[in-house]
Formats: C-alpha cells, sequence, structure tokens
C-alpha cells in the first residue's frame, strides 16, 4: 500500500506515515482504521492509521516478449 495522506499520531498506538511511505496492512478493523507496518526489516515500525491514507499500490506487469 501506498500513503497518499500524511498522519500524524495522537495516541501512542498510532503510526507516523508520510505521503509516498509503503506499508502492509497487517489487519483491517471496521471502524477503518488499518494496523499496518511500514515495509523493511521485520522490526520496521508498525501501528494503526487511517483507510483514507492508504491506496492500493499499482502493479506493473512486463508485456510479452518479442
Amino acid at each position: 500500500m501506498t500513503v497518499v495522506h500524511t498522519f500524524e499520531p495522537t495516541l501512542t498506538d498510532e503510526l507516523n506515515v508520510n505521503v509516498g511511505d509503503t506499508v502492509r496492512i497487517l489487519e483491517e478493523y471496521r471502524d477503518q482504521w488499518c494496523l499496518v507496518q511500514h515495509v523493511g526489516p521485520a522490526d520496521a515500525p508498525r501501528g494503526v492509521v487511517p483507510r483514507f491514507c492508504l491506496q492500493e499500490q499499482k502493479r506493473i506487469f512486463p508485456g510479452p516478449r518479442l
């Protein structure tokens, strides 16, 4: 997922994310919040962010070789 809206945490379980960051969703909640982790090492920061801050990454598939 790509971050499309910056989010600054106000609680200890929230994660600071900036536009352009790449995160993976670990869990989605009914209240439109998500537990995410920055892409990188296994111990990368994790926390909750509002779902509206995130957007699916567009996948680019290579075309057939000619």
